[in-house]
């Protein structure tokens, strides 16, 4: 979607009269669906919906590790954090870390970027397993290395961030987990299924109320007439 940043103002004339002022001021929202009935890993996983495509990535991936670094798709969305006991099926994991328990570290290094300027709102954990052995869960969103918000992970379902985060086409967003898990054994996984986005789009924001707009109206209409005369 192209958009023009300068400003146009409307006039109509009549009874209801009103000065608009086009602005990105409404938003279309979606939900981007994260999930698939065909497992995958990839360095990178777009997902398109009324022409905003939300990008998922890896910087860490690379070919010979895509197991350990790669965006993990399945039924239950994207692997966020999964601990399995060693180093296969682990999922964006820093190689470093790979022995240690991953008490208090940040486990992935996920980026998320769209195509238009949006608004994330909110996502969906589709899976929180083994639920007893995981402690200390929080996803945090990161802009240009700033937190913007972190929030602490319970179970699956949907979480609201307290304020949507705006994200320019093309900005980077990082997308961290962190917390532990006391089950070496059979390991533990976090899962995002979904990430809510409003695509921001042009809308009238109205600069005048219908009544003082008719009255500046119908001012500009006598100046014609003593004009006229």
């Amino acid at each position: 979607m192209t958009m023009s940043l300068a400003p146009r103002f409307v006039l109509i004339f009549g009874s209801a009269t009103m000065l608009c002022l086009i602005s990105n001021v409404k938003a279309e929202a979606a939900s981007f669906e994260f999930s698939t009935q065909n497992p995958t890993s990839s360095s990178s996983l777009p997902v398109t919906v009324g022409g905003t495509t939300f990008t998922l990535s890896n910087p860490q991936w690379t070919p010979s590790a895509n197991v350990i670094n790669g965006i993990r798709q399945n039924s239950m969305g994207v692997c966020a954090w999964a601990k399995i006991g060693d180093t296969n099926g682990r999922c964006n994991v820093n190689p470093m870390d790979i022995g240690t328990n991953y008490a208090g570290a940040e486990l992935t290094g996920l980026t998320g970027n769209v195509n238009q300027s949006s608004w994330l709102k909110s996502f969906t954990i589709g899976q929180f397993e083994e639920a007893s052995s995981i402690s200390n869960a929080i996803l945090s969103f990161k802009l240009g290395g700033t937190i913007i918000e972190s929030l602490n992970i319970s179970g699956t379902g949907l979480y609201t961030l307290t304020s949507p985060i705006l994200l320019a086409a093309g900005q980077n967003l990082e997308i961290i987990t962190a917390g532990s898990s006391s089950d070496t054994t059979n390991g533990s996984a976090i899962r995002i299924s979904t990430f809510d986005i409003d695509a921001a789009v042009p809308g009238p924001l109205p600069l005048l109320g219908a009544g003082a707009a008719f009255g500046w109206s119908r001012k500009i209409r006598r100046q014609i007439k003593r004009s006229a005369s």
